[in-house]
């Protein structure tokens, strides 16, 4: 029978977002990944559905799992994780949204018709009722575990409760929070009081916090429809991530080095902030990635002759130390991105803790390569987007003590609050609306050089 027209031919996001969470649990691929892919399949209007549902299961993924089990005489086999993902989706529509309790259970049992698992109908359509009935007694049983409780991995849950203490708390439910859609404004196209006027005219809510670049929007939408994105006169990045170019301190006629520069956010907040610079060197491992930040510097109408791109290593010594003296290093360092949570839930699926000491001695490894490049009196500003202690002040503590030339640059401190001295600049997640950053500027001494 032919299709009616006008009929669409678009699928269901629920089956879709079961595709790409097979793609995170089987594949281990991103969520910034494969998220994007996803999308196109979709009517626009099914977009905030699916990435609802896909952040949703990964945000909660720890906790739907235990509910699961509890609820469960034998586990889903392996082979049939995608029924497993049915009652995932399910549970969390039951749990965390306000989609109707039976178009949660109606829609799931219907997915099991679409992938063919009809032998599941009676499984899912008896666990999803059972939650309906007993939810309060089964939150009961399973949220006695703190990591079950907070969704996170026992391994994440317990290095956090070992480095925060007290805190630790906090830092884990700050970790399930939404993060705020925060932009930057491009001064070198306008002002933040003009900008804000296009978004009065297009009736979108923000805050402004205290910062000449910042706005948070109450409410995230999509860049497309974000007034003057495609223009270049805004960026969409958080207001941890723009602390980097303010602590930075660049001056007219200084060379400066980006050496993690990719997707380019904080290459372009450098520029913005003195477009007189000598030099503005831009490195990153990844050929995809720079392209990104070439688009990036495009879309800001950034041409600027003195910025330069290349595909570097910068953990590889031997190319490192062919470069000339820099005044300012940038070194956002490839990190457990424990601080960003919140925002790429995946995050708690995709690390392991065997990740960690490689991560640390990889930062190492590359912090001491660009130190060799950095000019007397000059500043290395280390950053990582980490909420462990061992990627950031064990890491500057045991730097500037094998290393007399270093000292922690106390001045710029002073424009922020929440600084501690002694190693750096922690942010945790949830800070004034931040996203979990450590910051720590590495001066290199005059007086020890030869």
């Amino acid at each position: 029978m032919p299709k009616r027209k006008g009929r669409s031919s678009k699928p269901d996001p629920r089956k879709v977002a079961i595709e790409v969470l097979l793609q995170l649990l089987k594949n281990g691929q991103s969520l910034n990944t494969v998220i994007p892919l996803a999308l196109v399949q979709l009517d626009p209007k099914e977009h905030g559905l699916l990435q609802e549902l896909v952040y949703g299961v990964a945000r909660w993924h720890v906790r739907l799992e235990a509910i699961l089990d509890f609820l469960l005489d034998r586990p889903v086999k392996e082979k049939d994780l995608d029924v497993k993902l049915i009652l995932l989706i399910g549970i969390y529509q039951l749990l965390y949204t306000r989609i109707p309790d039976h178009a949660a259970v109606s829609t799931s049992v219907n997915l099991v018709n679409k992938l063919k698992k009809q032998w599941a109908k009676g499984l899912v359509n008896g666990v999803l009722r059972r939650v309906l009935r007993e939810r309060e007694h089964i939150e009961l049983q399973v949220d006695k575990k703190r990591c079950i409780r907070t969704s996170h991995p026992e391994w994440l849950c317990r290095r956090i409760q070992s480095d925060w203490g007290d805190d630790a708390s906090q830092v884990l439910e700050a970790n399930n929070q939404r993060a705020p859609m925060s932009l930057r404004v491009n001064l070198l196209q306008n002002s933040r009081d003009e900008y804000c006027k296009l978004l009065d005219d297009k009736r979108v809510k923000y805050l402004l916090p205290d910062s000449k670049v910042a706005v948070v929007l109450e409410q995230a939408i999509e860049t497309a429809v974000l007034p003057g994105y495609d223009e270049g006169l805004v960026s969409v990045q958080d207001m941890a991530a723009q602390c980097a170019a303010q602590l930075l301190d660049v001056r007219p006629g200084m060379k400066v080095l980006d050496a993690c520069a990719a997707p380019g956010g904080k290459t372009a907040h450098i520029y913005e902030s003195c477009p007189d610079l000598k030099r503005l060197l831009a490195l990153d491992i990844s050929e995809q990635r720079l392209q990104t930040l070439t688009d990036n510097l495009q879309r800001l109408s950034i041409n600027d002759k003195s910025i330069e791109t290349k595909v570097v290593d910068v953990s590889d010594s031997a190319t490192m130390a062919r470069y000339a003296k820099f005044d300012r290093i940038l070194l956002d360092a490839p990190c457990s991105a424990t601080g960003v949570i919140r925002r790429h839930p995946d995050i708690k699926l995709l690390r392991r803790a065997s990740d960690i000491d490689e991560l640390a001695r990889q930062q190492l490894k590359i912090l001491e390569n660009l130190w060799c490049l950095l000019a007397p009196g000059g500043m290395l500003l280390y950053s990582t987007c980490s909420v462990l202690h061992q990627e950031n002040r064990e890491q500057i503590r045991h730097f500037i003590g094998s290393h007399e030339d270093a000292e922690l640059g106390a001045g710029v401190f002073n424009l922020f609050k929440g600084a501690t001295l002694e190693t750096g600049w922690q942010i945790t997640p949830g800070q004034q609306g931040m996203d979990g950053f450590f910051y720590a500027p590495l001066i290199r001494k005059k007086s020890t050089q030869k």
